[in-house]
């Protein structure tokens, strides 16, 4: 089950964004917010993506995502309820084991982009990989 992405934006948790933002005060409350829902459109995209057999990974400028992610989680009951109401099921945090990280080859990131630009939108390929320029 994949929810339409506007209803999943619809979804907000200022208690894990107050969390995230007190362990990382270089994030105002406003960029904590703007980052969960980056966070929301990411999980979308991966279930989006894994319809048609295609891994999507934190990466690069991704990670601190990934944190906000980590944080998340550590709010058990906030995000079990909340994978249970917007994807049916637990959304679980994959690891790869240490020395096997998968690396993008270019063909991979390249279907990565494109899908963002596709299915998110420009602001967010913008907001996550303008670090890279």
């Amino acid at each position: 089950m994949i929810p339409a992405l506007p209803t999943l934006l619809d979804y907000k948790n200022p208690q894990v964004v107050a969390h995230f933002c007190h362990k990382n005060p270089q994030y105002s409350l406003e960029e904590g917010q703007q980052l969960f829902t980056d966070l929301l459109q990411w999980m979308w995209l991966r279930q989006q993506r894994a319809k048609f057999q295609k891994k999507t990974y934190l990466f690069g400028p991704l990670i601190i995502i990934d944190e906000l992610w980590h944080d998340f989680i550590l709010h058990t009951q906030d995000y079990h309820s909340f994978c249970t109401q917007y994807f049916g099921s637990y959304f679980h945090h994959e690891v790869e084991p240490l020395g096997f990280e998968h690396h993008l080859d270019q063909n991979e990131l390249n279907d990565f982009l494109q899908d963002c630009f596709t299915y998110l939108d420009a602001d967010w390929v913008e907001r996550r990989f303008s670090v890279c320029l």
